[in-house]
């Protein structure tokens, strides 16, 4: 029996050792970042020589992220796309792996990113359709204003008004006219102006006799062209909540005498909304 105990001892004592022998794993390792986030290689190429069919790459090894082309986002290391305007742009690679260092943890400020620049001077590659269609043939830039001549309702003048909300199929559905019955927006004589003049712009005009604009921002397209985005400021009659709740409308019409857009739901919550435009010439 005493020597069942001395060897039971002698093992414990043993084990004991070698745990006091060895350091902490949490002071021997020391998690950190697989890679310097100022390493990051990003380039971006033309076909031609200021040509607007660009081409951007992420070249680090390890990181995972996206391109922010202006155009819409891509979850690649290279995507390339034909650009709708000119100018000197810079597009921006963020990554999602994040920099961890010490006992620095996770969170959206550990995610670096980093831009290129590269200088668009021709269109030499053509654009969708739709581009021509609501910029001009030229796309020198093409003014929308409210058609007053739109009939609605059997006969009512309609170029403004509250719509049934719930789909795109509802942008006729009529409960009040407001354009065309007691209280037109204050710029209902005024414009939107489209073009791409170092980006994809609009331009608010109060009056479309106005010289200068009163709000400039950037538009776009999505789902396949038809919706387009129009910030709050530079959209045409939004007075009272009366814009699209997301800033974005469906394309009801695009042609080259008319623009319809509908949202589903206005800022102000409670219905749908319809505009209708016209070109100024």
């Amino acid at each position: 029996m005493k020597k069942k105990y001395f060897l039971t001892a002698l093992a414990i004592g043993s084990f004991a050792a070698a745990m006091t022998s060895c350091d902490p794993i949490e002071d021997r390792d020391t998690l950190s970042n697989s890679f310097d986030p100022n390493n990051i290689e990003v380039v971006a190429t033309a076909d031609v020589d200021g040509g607007n069919k660009i081409t951007l790459e992420m070249k680090t090894p390890g990181v995972i992220g996206y391109w922010d082309y202006k155009l819409g986002q891509a979850f690649t290391d290279k995507v390339t796309f034909v650009c709708p305007f000119t100018g000197n742009l810079e597009f921006t690679f963020y990554s999602t792996t994040p920099v961890v260092n010490g006992d620095n943890k996770f969170s959206s400020d550990n995610l670096p990113s980093k831009s290129v620049s590269i200088n668009v001077t021709q269109l030499n590659n053509r654009l969708e359709p739709e581009f021509y269609t609501l910029i001009g043939d030229d796309l020198a830039g093409k003014v929308w204003t409210f058609d007053h001549s739109y009939l609605i309702n059997g006969g009512e003048e309609g170029f403004w008004y509250m719509a049934n909300n719930g789909g795109k199929e509802k942008w006729n559905d009529c409960w009040w006219n407001a354009g065309g019955t007691c209280c037109p927006p204050p710029d209902q004589y005024g414009a939107l102006k489209f073009d791409l003049d170092g980006g994809m712009k609009v331009y608010h005009y109060a009056e479309v006799e106005d010289a200068n604009p009163d709000a400039t921002a950037n538009f776009s397209f999505s789902d396949k062209n038809t919706k387009i985005a129009i910030p709050f400021e530079a959209m045409i009659g939004t007075n009272e909540g009366r814009s699209s709740a997301n800033d974005v409308y469906d394309i009801i019409e695009l042609s080259d005498n008319r623009l319809i857009l509908y949202c589903q739901e206005t800022k102000a919550g409670d219905s749908g909304w319809t505009w209708v435009m016209k070109p100024l010439n």
